[in-house]
């Protein structure tokens, strides 16, 4: 099969961004633990309180619109 020329343009558009993501993975990767505990830590907390709430009755619907 004959490669044409715009063949090779988004094949390099895909190689360009491929390097992009890759790049930003690199420089942004080392933050990612400490968000992750971060916001596990808040996801879960909201969790137990609803499950708590849920429990004990005091879970309130949530005004319509919000």
């Amino acid at each position: 099969m004959l490669s044409t020329d715009y063949d090779t343009r988004k094949r390099l558009r895909a190689d360009a961004k491929a390097l992009d993501v890759s790049a930003m993975a690199a420089r942004y990767q080392h933050g990612t633990g400490g968000i992750l505990k971060d916001v596990a830590k808040r996801v879960g907390g909201l969790v137990w309180q609803v499950a708590k709430g849920a429990e004990d009755g005091s879970l309130k619907a949530p005004e319509p619109g919000r």
